[in-house]
């Protein structure tokens, strides 16, 4: 899904300059990649998930850039299509139980994930993060 709405903006290798608009870090020598987009607009969130899509970036720290609900929905789905990512920083950001129970869904199958973090995310309550608790305890336990 997310390939078929989204086509490639970046070119296959990233030229890294110093006027880039978000952080974008490679990681060691194998060229895993990590991508900072924190207390950035969310006009830079579709954006970052094409870079994403189309480079080998294992990490991504969307802290404070207003992603809801509906960007969750675009995270789970790139999950569920490419799923490289090993961590996941959502801090500071308004998605609802919803989008947590979305996650949820996805983080059950996916192997790769084990990091995600969302301090500080006021509309979540005791029923997304227990839903979350489930899925950490029986099905991915590999994810902090």
């Amino acid at each position: 899904m997310i390939r078929d709405e989204i086509y490639p903006c970046f070119k296959e290798k990233p030229k890294i300059r110093k006027n880039m608009p978000f952080n974008f870090t490679l990681v060691d020598s194998e060229n895993y990649s990590f991508l900072d987009i924190s207390g950035k607009p969310s006009t830079f969130i579709e954006p970052a998930f094409k870079f994403i899509t189309f480079h080998d970036v294992r990490a991504i720290d969307v802290s404070g850039t207003e992603f809801g609900n509906k960007e969750v929905e675009m995270l789970c789905t790139y999950l569920d299509q490419t799923p490289s990512l090993y961590s996941i920083t959502l801090d500071h950001n308004p998605f609802t139980d919803q989008a947590l129970l979305h996650l949820c869904e996805t983080l059950k199958t996916n192997e790769i994930m084990c990091h995600l973090s969302f301090k500080a995310c006021e509309e979540l309550t005791d029923h997304g993060l227990r839903e979350l608790l489930e899925v950490i305890s029986f099905y991915n336990m590999v994810l902090f």
